[in-house]
């Protein structure tokens, strides 16, 4: 069937892709809705790209300070097809993109333990980027109940993957199970928090603005480098970072069992956090950083106190000084007044 047909009088049944990319999952349904997952915390659409080996997922928020992209081989597909006569697709010129809350309609159950709401564990998704929607199958074993979605989608064809080549430049790196990174901020109930690593450990503080010191708990939590499979702190740095995406890509480590690679440098570059130990998904998350501007200004207010301080202290002995000096003769004058004097009373 056309792409361009017209969906108003057919059934749901009744639609086809001639012409799609088939993606079939069955083992790894569930990391697959996990993926969903962590991208609608990024953004409410979902960049499709179809090639010829993989299909990658991006998404990016509103504001352009956080971009993630999974990347997901033919490996990861229980069956994977391309169409044959597709080479501009092939060739990842076109993205495609979907609602975020629809897809997550579509996978929210996968997993679930609800003896009354039984899960599916087949799916297959059919792509094409030149039609005006996407299909998607579930499917259970046990009772063949099978569902059939046809999600809106429309063209996209500019995305920025530039913000995906600087992880090789950012100075400092630390590598450990997504748990661990869990425990260090599982008691933080706030927006943003302060990270501060130097090279025997990471320290997280919740992040709370001068006007509010005197209102909102504190709260620091430090962990030891013997919990992390690599630390390499290349400077001592201190940089705030939103937490609600960097939760999410930790819950979407620990629930799949990743091992997650932290880079990062000093405050306004960003840090990647980068999943690459498993050939089948990679993942990168690029998420903004800033600085503790409130950090700043008291260890300025502090340098400057501690200056006047200092110019205060020492304004005594400059002014004895220079009664000194006034007082003092010069040498020659000394040597001149002397042998006066002595004549004198001789």
């Amino acid at each position: 069937m056309s792409s361009e047909i017209s969906m108003k009088d057919l059934s749901v049944h009744d639609i086809h892709l001639e012409n799609a990319f088939v993606y079939a999952i069955d083992t790894n349904l569930k990391v697959f809705a996990e993926a969903i997952n962590v991208l609608s915390k990024i953004s409410d659409q979902i960049l499709l790209q179809p090639l010829a080996d993989s299909l990658i997922l991006t998404a990016y928020n509103s504001t352009k300070s956080a971009f993630a992209k999974i990347v997901l081989s033919s490996n990861f597909f229980s069956r994977f097809e391309t169409p044959s006569n597709n080479e501009q697709n092939l060739n990842g010129e076109v993205y495609c993109r979907i609602s975020t809350r629809s897809a997550l309609h579509i996978f929210k159950d996968i997993g679930t333990k609800n003896v009354h709401l039984p899960s599916f564990e087949n799916c297959q998704l059919e792509l094409d980027p030149s039609a005006d929607f996407a299909i998607i199958h579930m499917e259970q074993e046990n009772t063949q109940i099978r569902k059939v979605y046809v999600l809106p989608m429309r063209e996209h064809t500019t995305i920025c993957d530039n913000v995906f080549t600087e992880k090789q430049r950012l100075k400092n790196k630390m590598a450990t199970q997504a748990k661990v990174l869990l425990n260090l901020f599982g008691g933080f109930d706030c927006k943003e928090v302060r990270l501060d690593a130097s090279a025997n450990k990471l320290t997280a503080h919740r992040y709370i603005v001068r006007e509010d010191l005197s209102r909102v708990r504190k709260t620091d939590v430090t962990i030891p480098t013997e919990h992390f499979e690599k630390f390499y702190i290349h400077v001592d740095t201190r940089i705030v970072i939103s937490l609600r995406e960097l939760r999410s890509i930790l819950h979407f480590g620990n629930i799949c069992g990743f091992t997650l690679n932290l880079h990062f440098d000093r405050p306004g570059r960003p840090m990647i956090v980068a999943i690459d130990e498993n050939m089948d998904l990679t993942a990168e998350f690029v998420l903004a950083t800033m600085d503790d501007f409130d950090a700043q200004q008291n260890q300025l207010s502090s340098t400057q106190s501690t200056s006047n301080q200092q110019q205060e202290s020492q304004t005594p002995n400059i002014q004895k000084l220079g009664i000194a000096k006034r007082l003092n003769l010069n040498p020659r004058q000394k040597e001149n007044q002397m042998p006066q004097h002595c004549a004198s009373f001789s």
